[in-house]
Parts: C-alpha cells; sequence; structure tokens
C-alpha cells in the first residue's frame, strides 16, 4: 500500500525517504514488505499521504470516489499540493475547496 500512495502522490522512493528521514533501501523494503515501518514512520507516512495508517496497512480503504477521482483526473493539482512535502492543513484545504468552487461558478 505504501508504493501505491507513494506513486499516487507523484513521489519518488528518494524524495520519501528524505521526507520521512529514512534510507533509500529502508523505503524499498517497505514497500516490499520485507521490513514494516516503526510506529513513528507509520504515522508521518499517514499524514504525507492524508490518509488513515489502517489504510496504509490494508486494514481500511479510506479514500472516496472523488479522492480517487481528482487524483486521477487532476494529478496536476494533486502533485502541485503535495510538491514541497508539505500536506495542507485541514483549514488550508478548505480555503483551496472554496476557491475551486468559486471558479467554477458561472
Amino acid at each position: 500500500m505504501i508504493k501505491k500512495h507513494r506513486e499516487r502522490a507523484g513521489f519518488t522512493r528518494e524524495k520519501l525517504a528524505t521526507m520521512i528521514g529514512k534510507s533509500y533501501s529502508s523505503v524499498v523494503a517497505y514497500e516490499q514488505g520485507i521490513r514494516d515501518p516503526d510506529t513513528g514512520i507509520w504515522l508521518m507516512l499517514a499524514k504525507i499521504f492524508d490518509t488513515s495508517v489502517d489504510e496504509l496497512t490494508g486494514f481500511e480503504k479510506k479514500t472516496s470516489c472523488a479522492d480517487r477521482d481528482l487524483a486521477e483526473t487532476w494529478p496536476e493539482v494533486v502533485q502541485e499540493l503535495r510538491s514541497c512535502g508539505k500536506i495542507p492543513s485541514l483549514e488550508e484545504r478548505r480555503r483551496i475547496a472554496r476557491i475551486i468552487r468559486a471558479s467554477l461558478e458561472d
């Protein structure tokens, strides 16, 4: 599940390794299920990918159809939001949503 989220976010393994303070080989091991991240790393990954640890581990499916649709149809928007490695806060996401709604209203 980590690989799927990393690819969806548009991150390389190197970028993700830097973001979580681990080596490239650790990210590979996490993605291949050779090694499990410790609790702190799971929490960091959940924050980076804006999801739950349960979803990352396969216990829960958090993303809605609308979320998947956005990532698939507007990858540039998703990439731009995540390119700096900072996940927008709830207030920032609400502000972005208001801007999008206002721009689509005629």
